[in-house]
């Protein structure tokens, strides 16, 4: 089941828009000159699967409705109620807007109200979770280590209910319905400074250690260093189990009565050696792992280095998902990349060598080449499969020639993950000749 359709009604309170799906391409693009709520839209969207209430609060909006492949609705819209004004105590005659979620699938209706007074951030749990956030405005705070102003909904992303009412968690069905349409937003501050969630909590007085920041390309490489730990130990586990067991299988094999020849044993040696180049080349196994070597043998042997083969060949397939999106990621940037080369490492996560053998600090690319290494490890590696990717003002920060090859690259990454793209952009470079897929709002024909 995926999305096929979105509409809007008097977005910004003028625009009525539907937007359907090219699901079979890689993209749909929205595209219009400023002013007509391309980034709106995006982040409307976004803020439905996200249960943002704050965005959807304050972006002016009647109803946005999502149809998907299998005909099932989902809609969100604004109403009032009589209720209390935040921050007071029930006062009859006062209307609240609430939003409610509405699905409908083969005849059946489900909603979910949600009303502000639900959203109440706790000030102690504040006090003692987080106590660099400061109270900034009626539904904001600010971030006292980055200057990052927060909303009620980001609070609430990163802790959960405990920071305030249960009311403010999403009933079963539309955290199912949320959780299996998979939307990312992909917004244009894409290299804001992380902070590492282990790092020492920062206190903003005299004598604390202030806590340190990560560029976001150094925190992808953290991530990717994390994410091939996870897969050495997977590989490592399998292996384990697998010598474990060798002696009683190879025993079983010896007794089964198969046929396997030498030759084919030998194709499926130079496969797993084939195998193994690429893996390392990944950045994920030593080159001393590397070669296994084939010797002329009898029967009995050759079906001792069929299991072995087989066994290998178990052990490195831990390794397909990621040894597949390191490949893409390192093919669509060093395609890029101008008088360096990009590599991953254990290591390192990822690193950058100038084409004199000198070692550059991965903070050290350009704002452009920054851009494309968050985006597409974002893309390749934070995404679930098959989900629906928003995206932002693409062309940020990228030449016209990257900006023309920027469909092209997203293909490599729809064809290995089958997400769906929706795209919006004021650059004609990134349409490039696909004006087929792209949906221009202002409701000019392109040629």
């Amino acid at each position: 089941m995926k999305l096929k359709e979105i509409a809007v009604d008097k977005l910004l309170g003028v625009f009525d828009y539907i937007v359907p799906l090219n699901l079979n391409e890689v993209a749909t693009i929205i595209h219009a000159p400023n002013g007509f709520g391309k980034t709106s839209l995006l982040s409307l969207i976004n803020a439905a699967y996200t249960l943002n209430l704050d965005i959807l609060l304050d972006t002016p909006f009647e109803i946005i409705r999502f149809l998907y492949s299998d005909n099932t609705s989902l809609a969100v819209h604004k109403d009032s109620m009589a209720g209390s004004d935040e921050g007071l105590d029930n006062t009859e005659g006062i209307e609240e807007t609430c939003l409610t979620f509405e699905r409908i699938a083969e005849g059946n209706r489900q909603e979910q109200v949600f009303r502000m007074r639900d959203f109440q951030i706790n000030p102690g749990f504040l006090r003692e979770h987080a106590p660099w956030l400061r109270k900034a405005g009626k539904r904001s705070w600010v971030d006292r280590r980055t200057g990052t102003v927060l909303s009620r909904s980001d609070i609430l992303s990163q802790y959960g209910a405990v920071a305030c009412d249960e009311a403010a968690l999403p009933q079963p069905w539309l955290r199912d319905l949320i959780e299996e349409t998979g939307v990312t937003f992909v917004d244009t501050r894409r290299l804001e400074a992380v902070a590492p969630e282990d790092e020492e909590e920062y206190y903003p007085r005299p004598g604390r250690r202030q806590r340190m920041f990560r560029s976001a390309v150094g925190s992808d490489a953290d991530r990717m260093r994390q994410i091939i730990q996870e897969t050495l130990d997977k590989f490592i586990t399998l292996s384990q189990q697998l010598d474990r067991g060798f002696p009683r299988r190879l025993l079983e094999a010896l007794n089964e009565d198969t046929s396997v020849t030498a030759q084919e044993v030998r194709t499926k040696l130079g496969e797993l050696n084939q195998k193994y180049v690429r893996i390392v080349d990944a950045g994920l196994l030593d080159p001393e792992q590397v070669e296994i070597p084939w010797i002329q043998a009898e029967e009995m042997a050759v079906r001792v280095f069929a299991l072995y083969v087989a066994d290998q060949e178990k052990k490195l397939h831990v390794f397909d998902n990621l040894l597949a999106k390191i490949e893409t990621l390192k093919t669509l940037l060093n395609e890029r990349y101008q008088r360096k080369t990009f590599t991953v490492t254990r290591e390192a996560g990822y690193s950058v060598t100038a084409d004199s053998g000198e070692s550059l600090d991965i903070d050290a690319l350009s704002s452009g080449e920054q851009h494309e290494l968050v985006l597409f490890h974002n893309l390749l590696f934070e995404v679930a499969e098959g989900s629906l990717v928003i995206i932002d003002e693409p062309e940020i920060s990228l030449h016209v020639a990257w900006q023309q090859q920027f469909l092209a690259d997203l293909k490599k990454v729809f064809d290995l993950l089958g997400v769906h793209f929706l795209i919006a952009t004021h650059s004609p470079s990134i349409i490039a000749d696909r004006w087929d897929l792209t949906l221009n709002l202002a409701g000019e024909t392109e040629e």
